[in-house]
Parts: structure tokens; sequence; C-alpha cells
């Protein structure tokens, strides 16, 4: 016997005595991927617990220029990009890139139509239906802070929306299949838990959610955590408060999903719901206008096309070109293209589909490796279902007559049945044809209605269909106490046409939106949080926002991936122009997950440890923990580390472990016969180029008697315009006769450098290390997404990324060229990059993290470094350095920079440009030779005087 309710809604029971704290999911999000981060460091720094808080780290100062144009100091992107999927994220990311100046972008849909699930399906054209339509996917959003992107989409783009009316408090509700006596199943056993918790939350947020999230409340399905709250909980009353809440087995999904769902909906009580005249589909079709309309952005007038029917089927990292390739099948053409930057912004479900297996090395060591595969394959989706029917008229307005609300339009029927919910449409077209939702359903509920509905793709709707005979019997039982009673018959004359969906039989998405799984937020969710691939390869999308289910889920996550893509470049100027711009959470608001600890913590170069990390032997027989090796100088943010070195085989085990730290004056190695080992390793990694090996502080280079340091108050000479050539008599006749010449390390040959040091002379060899410079024979292996602003006054050089692997790459191969060459010493140039307008967003940390590992790149051939003017991190970097080479300090005043190199006994070689030179007058040169006045700090500098194109001719005090 059918038991009817008066109320079962679709979603969880509103109270409004509930005080709901806000962001709820973001909070937990962040705590997760904190505490993910926070291990992470944990392994890779010294002295560092997993309960220490992550350093702050600011993205990047703003504009300096003062400036009001957010691109005033924006250098050109030349990359090459693709995003998969042009679903809300992929069309998202497009019109951020269009906004940004970055134009070189491709952008890939497997399917013939865009907008991923903003899908309105339009029935045949009828001109006395005038919402002629139904919303397949996302239909409606509530006014609630964690919708403002959408939001501030929909007001941008300058969409009609219209009140969408969630509860008309007068429609029909029945609960068929119920064993109670009670005239609706009960839900109480979970409505007092969660708003138990939610009230707490409200009241007293910091104790509560700490208490929330110490615990393993994530490891449990709903169900699950129920029964363990209360034991006396028997299984059929959970299913009974399942039945009451929601969909049939959505108490399976994580009860901090269940959690969160009844947060976002709790917070909506009260507030104003939106829809879209004419459907959600006009969002996604606005944004491709966007980018397809070069007069959207006038900054950037191109045009962005959308390539639909064009499927991605696999992608891989090409190591040695430093890209990313894509291979797209479009009909009976295959093609592979390259790109600098991937967004995958598909469901996990096509992702699996494709081979992927040339990018999973990206991802980082074999455990992380496995975690975002599991994420990929497993990653749960809910199912969704709809089925709408078009009537001749709207036979279900009567209802309203009774609306204590004086309601006359939307409202949802809930219901045991088949059909789940019926979704009322919220306008009022008079008597004319309308289209009603009659099934709505989610969970095992879809999967039952969705396996009645036939491919429409290949056969007409009809009225014959098994689904509209199941839709009429459900809806007949659900309005049985309506006066006059609604008959099948009486369906059948209303009928017109109908269309309906399953999201679970959809191939290009495999399912309605994610849905976690227990233990997948805590488990799954922080792994994808990176930038993968050394800075090339990103996964988004809704499935991996704290908001997946959601628009703004989707449009989040593509903000947020964004942003970190933007952090690993360095490009802090377009950071502070998308904050800037009406994206994310609107003008000067970052998106709401934003978090500017986290969002520095998880850049590629903390990835990129951790694919060092799993680095194995070229031969398969060694497999190397190169923890050691990691950290020294490609994490920018490590200090100080503790590393090991497991060198194991068939035959043999030993474990060498090497203690760092700032005061580390010995090296402790647990077996001393383990230097040989070492051999083994440079041996075994021969065709591996690690970028950020490094050496223990312990070994101290300074303290060696056979590495050369020169000494306060020598004499030198410095020569860069010019190729030395040995005089007649050898080096020894050398004019200047002195004991230090700093000469380009390109020019000049090994021959004449081992001539001079046979005459006693010591070699400085020069590069820039800051700067790409266009006739180097290495100038075309920087890749152009390292490059950033022409150096003022020298239009054939550009600032690079310091913090890039691929520039640390190639500094690494000029340190062995100077150390091939018998150089006693480096001089990298341009290591001020972040006192000029370099388009990178260089910072003083990079210069200082980029000093200890070409520091430790020379110490590798026992070769020191001098540091090249930068006197704002003079004491940072001193430790690392052996000397100074300072350009003009005289001329500016301020010498007082480069004093405690002298005080820790490390020579200033000081070069000062007077103006006229090289006649030079005799006032100029007894300023610049002084002490006092603009030199005062001077007192032991090696000073020469010198052109401005650092030929032969010097002048000396």
């Amino acid at each position: 016997m059918a038991i009817r309710a008066e109320h079962h809604l679709a979603i969880p029971h509103l109270d409004s005595s509930v005080e709901v704290p806000p962001g709820l999911r973001i909070a937990y999000a962040q705590h997760i991927l904190d505490k993910h981060l926070r291990n992470l460091r944990a392994i890779l720094e010294d002295d560092v617990s997993h309960s220490d808080p992550l350093p702050p780290k600011r993205l990047g100062s703003p504009l300096s220029d003062g400036s009001e144009d957010p691109f005033s100091q924006v250098a050109e992107y030349k990359g090459r990009i693709a995003i998969v999927g042009a679903g809300a994220t992929g069309l998202y990311l497009a019109m951020m890139l269009k906004y940004l100046k970055i134009s070189n972008v491709d952008i890939y849909e497997a399917s013939d139509r865009i907008g991923g699930r903003c899908y309105t399906y339009n029935f045949p054209d009828d001109q006395e239906c005038p919402h002629n339509y139904y919303d397949i996917g996302a239909m409606r959003i509530p006014q609630i802070p964690a919708m403002k992107s959408t939001l501030n989409l929909i007001k941008e783009l300058d969409l009609p929306r219209a009140k969408y009316v969630l509860d008309a408090g007068c429609e029909p509700q029945m609960h068929y299949y119920s064993n109670s006596t009670s005239e609706a199943p009960s839900g109480k056993p979970y409505e007092k838990r969660i708003k138990d918790i939610i009230n707490g939350l409200g009241k007293n947020w910091n104790q509560e959610f700490a208490t929330l999230v110490a615990g393993d409340s994530d490891n449990y399905s709903t169900r699950a955590w129920l029964m363990h709250k209360d034991p006396k909980l028997t299984y059929e009353q959970t299913e009974e408060a399942e039945s009451a809440e929601t969909s049939t087995g959505l108490f399976d999904q994580a009860f901090l999903e269940s959690l969160c769902d009844y947060s976002d909906f709790q917070a909506a009580k009260g507030k104003d719901w939106w829809r879209l005249e004419g459907g959600m589909s006009i969002v996604t079709d606005k944004m491709n206008q966007c980018i397809e309309d070069p007069k959207w952005i006038p900054h950037n007038p191109v045009s962005l096309k959308v390539k639909t029917k064009a499927t991605v089927v696999s992608m891989g990292e090409n190591k040695k070109d430093d890209k990313i390739e894509v291979t797209v099948s479009e009909g009976t053409t295959m093609r592979t293209e390259t790109y600098d930057m991937v967004f995958n912004t598909t469901a996990m479900g096509p992702l699996q589909r494709m081979d992927i297996q040339g990018l999973v090395s990206g991802f980082g060591p074999p455990a992380i490796q496995k975690k975002i595969l599991t994420g990929i394959r497993a990653l749960s989706y809910d199912r969704a279902c709809k089925v709408a029917i078009k009537f001749k008229t709207r036979w279900w307005k009567g209802m309203y007559q009774s609306s204590k609300d004086h309601v006359t339009i939307g409202g949802v029927s809930s219901t045991d049945l088949c059909v789940s919910n019926v979704v009322y449409p919220s306008w009022d077209d008079g008597d004319k044809p309308a289209v009603l939702m009659v099934s709505y359903s989610w969970a095992q509920d879809a999967t039952r209605m969705g396996s009645l509905i036939p491919d429409y793709s290949k056969q007409d709707p009809s009225i014959d269909d098994t689904v509209v005979a199941q839709s009429f019997q459900d809806l007949v039982k659900l309005w049985s106490k309506s006066d006059p009673a609604i008959t099948v018959e009486f369906l059948k004359k209303q009928y017109v046409t109908h269309h309906a969906y399953a999201w679970s039989h959809d191939p290009y998405t495999g399912g309605a939106f994610a849905l976690f799984g227990p233990g997948q937020f805590k488990y799954v969710y922080p792994e994808f949080q990176h930038i993968l691939c050394g800075g090339k390869f990103a996964i988004c999308g809704e499935a991996l926002s704290p908001h997946h289910a959601w628009i703004s889920g989707a449009l989040d996550s593509g903000y947020l991936t964004l942003v970190r893509w933007l952090v690993h470049l360095g490009d802090h100027h377009r950071v502070e122009a998308l904050k800037k711009s009406w994206f994310g959470g609107g003008k000067d608001e970052h998106a709401a997950e934003f978090d500017e600890v986290l969002m520095y913590w998880p850049d590629p170069n903390l990835a990129q440890c951790q694919e060092w990390a799993g680095t194995s032997s070229p031969d398969g027989n060694q497999e190397f923990s190169l923890r050691f090796f990691q950290v020294a100088a490609a994490c920018p943010y490590i200090n100080d580390a503790r590393g090991m070195i497991l060198i194991r085989s068939e035959t043999n085990q030993h474990e060498l472990e090497i203690e760092r730290s700032t005061t580390a004056k010995s090296t402790n190695m647990k077996s001393t016969s383990l230097l040989n080992s070492l051999v083994l390793i440079a041996a075994s990694l021969s065709e591996i180029t690690l970028v950020n090996a490094s050496i223990p502080r312990g070994l101290n280079l300074f303290k060696r008697k056979d590495v050369w340091k020169p000494e306060v108050g020598t004499p030198w000479q410095i020569i860069l315009s010019e190729v030395v050539t040995l005089p007649k008599g050898g080096a020894g006749n050398l004019s200047p006769d002195v004991p230090v010449w700093d000469l380009d390390l390109f020019e000049n040959k090994k021959s004449t450098i081992s001539a001079m040091q046979k005459s006693g002379k010591h070699v400085i060899c020069y590069f820039s290390a800051g700067s790409w410079e266009n006739w180097r024979k290495d100038k075309d292996s920087f890749p152009e997404k390292d490059l950033g602003n022409t150096l003022s006054g020298w239009p054939d050089e550009r600032w690079v990324n310091i913090s890039s692997v691929a520039v640390r790459a190639i500094m690494a191969k000029r340190i062995k060229q100077a150390a091939d060459k018998g150089c006693d010493a480096i001089d990298p140039d341009n290591m001020d990059g972040y006192n000029n307008d370099n388009g990178l967003g260089l910072t003083e940390e990079d210069t200082i993290s980029y000093v200890k590992f070409l520091s430790a790149e020379a110490a590798k051939y026992n070769m020191v470094m001098g540091m090249k003017n930068a006197g704002e991190v003079t004491d940072q970097v001193l430790p690392y350095v052996a000397f100074c080479i300072n350009e003009s300090c005289i001329q500016y005043s301020e010498c007082d920079l480069y004093a405690p190199y002298i005080e820790a006994g490390k020579p200033v070689f000081n070069i000062e440009y007077p103006k006229g030179a090289p006649k030079v007058k005799a006032s100029d040169k007894k300023k610049i030779c002084s002490t006092t006045g603009a030199a005062k700090g001077t007192d032991g500098f090696s000073k020469v005087i010198k052109k401005m194109n650092l030929d032969k001719w010097v002048l000396y005090c």
C-alpha cells in the first residue's frame, strides 16, 4: 500500500535555525592540501617536522611602474598551449589566456558540441512554446559565496538570468515503498548529527573544525559514519534516513561529501536561486563567442577556435625538446602536435581512455605516480538522469492555489518511485505548451531510470518508449490525490514529445559529476594540485575543485591551475593582471579557493624534487633515492637539507648518509667504505642531468688548500670584448702584470688559460647566468617560456627565469665548460634581475637560490664563484661565494653594500666607468681612488677604471 508523505525533499531538510559557517568545502580542501605539502616538506628539509607550518612566500611584487595598466610589464609569451576539452573549465581557461595576451592556443573537443555539462536540449521548433527546452546538465545557481565565479561570469557576459524556484511549498510528495507506519521516512538520525556538527562549527569554528579534521571522518561513508557514531542504529534506519534525505545509494558517498552538501544547501536557505533564460548552454556558447571574437579583448585582438570532433588519443612528454606531444584523431586522420603547456580539462573517464604512459614519469616518484593514476581510474562520479516531456498545457498549475507563499511557478516533487524528482518549470507561459522535467534522478535511481532510455541518436522519441510509460505511471501515483485525478490516458492526450538523457551513457563524461567516495578527498585530491611534467602539464576541472558538481568548481579549478602555472613561469605580472580582472572572485579578488602559501608550495620545483626522488639508473640495475642531490638547488625554498643516497644492487647494499646544516663542519658517513660508491653513482648518472646536484656544506670548499681563493686587495684585470692574445715570450709578459684575470668563457682558448696559469696567473671565466644572449651557440636551448623582457640598454639580451630547471641545466653545462677549460673560478653576470624590469617576477629569494645552485655546481669541479653586483643580498649569499665583482658602486654611492665581503676576508673586484674614458679627468680618478665621500667603505677594494666595452684598456689607482 502506498504511503504518501507530505514532505520529502530532493535535498536535505533546511533549517533556518542552523547557523552555517561559510566555506566549509574550501576550508577542508585547504586543510588537506596544507597537510599534504607539510608532509612533503618534512621529507625534503632537515629539522622540519610534519607539524611545522609552511613558511609564507609572496607571489611577486605588485606592479611597480605606477601604471594603472595591468599589462604594462607583461612580457610576450611565445609558447604554444593546448587545452583538452571545451567544457566550462576549458573555455574559461581560453578566455583567461586570451585576456592575458597568450594567444597561441589550440582547444580540442572530442564531441560535436562545446559546453560539456552545460547542456541545454532544444526541442524541435515550436513557436507556441516560449521555453522549448530543458537543461540536461547544470540548471540552477544559488546566490552563495561559493558560486561567486559563476555569477561574476554571467554578469560579465551580460546574460539574462531569472529566478529559479526551488520550493513552492505545495508540490505533491510520495513515499511509496515504506514499511513504516509513519507518513514519511525518518531522517532524524542523520539530520540531528549533521546539525550538531554544523551548529558547532557556526559557534566555535576553530575548535570544532580542528576536531572534525583531526579524526578519520573522511574515511567513512555516510552510512558507516552514522552506524559508527551510534552503534544502536540499524542498517534499516540508515536506509530510511537516506530515503528521507536524498537518492538511493548516496549514503555510500564519503561522509564529508554529505556534510559539505548539506552545508552548501543550508547556506542557500532563504537566498535567491537563479536560472539562465534560454538554458545553461548560453553560458558556454557566449564564452565560445568571446574567445572567437577578436574584438572581445581590445588589447589582444585574436580569435581562438575550438576544434570539435577532435579526439585526443595520447599525450606524452618529449624530454629532449622539453615539450608535450599530443596526438589527435580527427575522422580518419591522425596527427601529433607539440606544446609547451597542456591543460587537460576532461572528466576522468575520457582521460582514462587516453594513452598517457608517456606522461607518467613526469608525475613524480612511483608513489605519486600511483596516486595520480589511481585517481584517474577510481575517482568517484555520480550518475544523473533526466527525462523531459513537452505537454500541451501546464496541467500541474492548479497545485499553486494551495501555496502558502503564493508561489505560482517552480518547485520539486520528490518520491521514491522511479522518477525520483519532478522539477516544475520556473516560468509561466500561460496555457501554451510547456516542458516538464518528469524525472531527475541520481545514484542508483539514475542507473535504473537510465536503463530505460534508448539511444536517441539512432531513433526518434515515441510516446510508446518505455521511459515515457514509466514516467506516466509514476506521475499518476504521485498525483493520485489531485482533483480531478491524473490518469495515464490524460497524460497521453497531453503528450507532444519528449527527450531523456543519462550522463553515465555519455562517452565524453562517463558520469554526471564528481562525488568523492570515502577517503578520496584526503588521499586523491591533493596530488592533482600540482603542475606536472616539469611545468608542462596539468589536470583540472570540476572534479578537482572542492566545489565539484558545480559550475563554479569547474571555473575555480581552471583559475587556480592557471595561476599555479604562471607562478611556475615566474610570471607574477600576469598573476597580478588576472587578479585585477573580473575573473575568479571579481576585481582585485582571486578565486575563493586561492591561498598564497598553498599556491607557492605546490610549485613545480617541488614536483621536480619529487620526480628526481624516483630517478633510477640508466642500466636499470640500481635504484637511487637521490634525496640529497634533489634538494640543494632546484628547490629554491629549501635552505638546509638532510639527504641520503641508497645504492642497491643484486650483490650489495651500501648506505651513505650526509647531514647538512648551517653550522655543519663534518660529514657523518655510516659506512666510510662508501666513498668508492660515489664513483659508482657518478658513472651510473652519466646520462642524467642533475641540475641540482650539490655537495654538503660540511665539505667546505673555502677551507681546502687545493682550491684557489683570491685574497683581499689582489690586483686584477678584466677583458670581455676582446680575445686575449699572448705576447712574444708567453703569458709571463702579459700587461698589466697582475695575478687575476677575468675573461670571457666562450671566446678564449683552453691553451691560453693554461699558459696564463703556468705563468702564475689565475683566471676567472665570465658568462651571463641571468640573461639570454642572441649570439651564443646555446641560445636555442632556452625555452621561450623562460625568457623575459629585454635588458635595458642591451637589445640583444633578455632576462631568464633563473628558477627554471631548463635554465639551470644550461648553466650547469656552461660551468662544466669552464671546468673543462681549466678556469679557476666563474663570474656569472646579471644576477640582479630582481632589481630590474625582468618580466618574469624574479625576486631576491630567486637570486639567493640561484647563487646556491651555481656555487654548488662550480664546487663539483673545485672552482669557486664570484657574486656580480646584487648588493641587496650580500649577507645571504656571502657564505656561498669567494669574492665579489662590482660595477659602479662609487658612481652610485652604494659601496657600503659590499663592505661585508672585505670583513669576511673575501675580495671585492671593483670596476668604475667614468665618462670620457680612456680620457679620465684627474678629479674623477681621485674620487674613485679615494676611500671617502662616494667611495666610502671601499678600503681594501681591488679597483680598476675601465671603458664600458671592457676591452684591454685599464687604469689603476
